[in-house]
């Protein structure tokens, strides 16, 4: 999703920075189109310190704010006085933006989220803004235009059941396994792709002992780390093989990959 808006803006003209609270791998995605900025710190008040003297320096017109409350305090101490903009993403996205009484746009990714703000009390303008996708990009499954990829090759035969997305709690990713797990041996063509997750050791250490303990490591394929310009190609494959996306999460506020999918 930035990154398709940090394209979107340079192409009106727009130049545009990120600032990352902490890098989990995904600055890697941004390297050659704009520049990044990452705080480190896990002490709150040197990350604060970090952001005020960045914006101090810097000359921005807007700033967005994106799940990062203290954001809200380094704003007020660098003396910032162009606009800001708060997003709201899912139920995550509401708590962090309890501290956006000072923004002057909120902005929700669905109607429920907009009302969710309303009901904790934010007096400032909140707008519904729906994410966007390219749909000429994954029409009809179509590889037309993304880049080949040797990865997502399948044969006639199988029939993959893929999840794409981050393995955070909120995906429930480990339903997917385990239900997976009592299908496979009934279904020997079957083949379970994960796609993205790669950013955090921990969690991938996570995924690898689920695979190993539910022994379907032989049915079972992972892409850590694929580039936005490569989903088309990794929902082509699914589409060969009328296969199936499995996303089973707990709550999603706009649910891209699903869209993308279709």
């Amino acid at each position: 999703m930035l990154r398709s808006r940090v394209r979107a803006l340079q192409a009106a003209g727009i130049e545009s920075e990120i600032c990352w609270g902490y890098d989990v791998g995904g600055t890697r995605m941004f390297a050659g189109l704009c520049t990044c900025h990452v705080l480190g710190p896990a002490n709150e008040d040197l990350a604060v310190g970090k952001l005020t003297k960045l914006v101090r320096d810097r000359d921005y017109d807007v700033i967005t704010v994106i799940s990062y409350p203290p954001a809200y305090q380094a704003l007020s101490d660098a003396g910032f006085r162009g606009a800001i903009v708060s997003e709201c993403h899912g139920n995550l996205g509401l708590t962090n933006v309890r501290g956006a009484q000072t923004a002057d746009l909120v902005i929700a990714v669905s109607n429920r989220l907009r009302r969710e703000c309303r009901r904790l009390g934010i007096r400032v303008p909140v707008s519904t803004l729906v994410n966007t996708v390219d749909v000429e990009r994954f029409a009809g499954g179509s590889t037309e235009g993304s880049r080949h990829d040797s990865r997502f090759e399948v044969s006639p035969k199988e029939r993959l059941v893929a999840f794409a997305g981050r393995l955070g709690e909120e995906k429930n990713w480990p339903l997917i396994l385990e239900a997976f797990a009592e299908l496979a041996p009934r279904r020997r063509n079957l083949r379970l792709w994960f796609a993205g997750g790669g950013e955090r050791e921990d969690l991938a250490e996570e995924l690898r002992r689920r695979v190993r303990e539910l022994g379907i490591g032989g049915q079972f394929r992972w892409f850590p780390l694929v580039e936005p310009d490569d989903m088309p190609a990794f929902y082509g494959a699914l589409a060969k093989s009328k296969g199936v996306l499995a996303l089973p999460s707990r709550e999603e506020a706009f649910g891209m990959v699903l869209v993308e999918a279709m």
